[in-house]
């Protein structure tokens, strides 16, 4: 007969033997996974250091680009609008970073850029008082509709910052003491903003524009469907018949502006568009395309619909 003692002996040793096969197992699969942690911890660092190495060498890189194209520009665009007046304009609603990027590029072009004229909401003529105020600076008659008062207001506006050639039966709709202080009385009566450091210095709006300047309309995605429509359009289609006026916009904008422009085609015998503003090389495709339009050269540039090409044919 076996020995109880015998038997609770060999229990016990069975329960050791598998608590220390357990416990060496156990330490030799951390060793393993430990081992294996620390190899992929290592690729890890080895893969990072490459990167970091690679991103390193890139930012250089761009650095460089832009080191060239900063200092490169200048020598594509200078003198280009030597002697020649801008005048810039856009409209509530469109980012004012697109206009104060084309006003640094003209003057890096040599051209005298006084300020920003930017058209607000008030020309929705929501308001009686608008309507009479509006119809009285530009001539219009007191008793004139909203379409009325603003075709006097788009055909005055056109002729004062675009040098526009009416049609025949348009033509009375501007006069001479209208031109005169129109700028002043839209500002006065917040119908247009002024922007740009030269007005801390005094600038009287009504210098701005007239004969032999050049214009650059700024279009953009947020401006509202009535401004658009109603006023900002019709204005750069008729100051486009000028042949001094260029129509810009950014890639990422509403192509309505832009491809209504270049879908005309007595407007674009007479007007250049560039539709990528929002980039270096579409600023300063837009400089060029300006200085052509002084050799009566006009063309539709950038990336968008209706395009003709990236960079002008027939730059001088």
């Amino acid at each position: 007969m076996i020995d109880f003692r015998y038997h609770l002996v060999s229990l016990i040793a069975v329960f050791l033997a598998l608590g220390i096969g357990i416990v060496v197992g156990a330490t030799a699969i951390d060793r393993a996974v430990v081992g294996r942690q620390d190899g992929e911890l290592e690729r890890l660092e080895t893969v990072a250091a490459s990167a970091t190495v690679q991103r390193d060498e890139a930012l250089a890189e761009i650095s460089a680009d832009d080191e060239f194209f900063d200092k490169g520009a200048r020598f594509i665009v200078e003198k280009r609008l030597s002697g020649q007046n801008v005048t810039v304009v856009t409209a509530a609603g469109v980012d004012p970073a697109r206009a104060e990027e084309m006003v640094q590029v003209l003057r890096l072009g040599g051209a005298t850029v006084p300020a920003v004229i930017e058209l607000t909401q008030k020309f929705a003529l929501s308001e009686q008082t608008s309507r009479d105020q509006l119809a009285l600076f530009v001539g219009a008659p007191q008793d004139a509709d909203v379409a009325t008062i603003r075709k006097y207001a788009t055909a005055n506006l056109a002729v004062k910052l675009g040098n526009a050639k009416l049609p025949p039966d348009d033509e009375g709709l501007v006069a001479a003491d209208v031109q005169a202080n129109l700028l002043g009385r839209l500002a006065d009566d917040g119908f247009i903003t002024v922007i740009g450091q030269d007005t801390q210095q005094g600038l009287d709006p009504n210098t701005l524009g007239g004969p032999g300047t050049l214009a650059v309309v700024v279009g953009g995605s947020d401006m509202s469907a009535g401004l658009l429509n109603d006023v900002f359009l019709p204005l750069t289609l008729q100051m486009g018949s000028g042949g001094r006026t260029l129509a810009v916009a950014a890639a990422s904008d509403n192509p309505v502006f832009m491809t209504t422009i270049r879908s005309d085609a007595e407007v674009t015998a007479t007007m250049s568009s560039v539709d990528n503003i929002d980039t270096r090389v579409g600023r300063l495709v837009a400089v060029i395309a300006l200085q052509q339009e002084l050799n009566g050269v006009y063309e539709q540039l950038g990336t968008g619909p209706l395009s003709q090409s990236l960079l002008p044919q027939r730059a001088s």
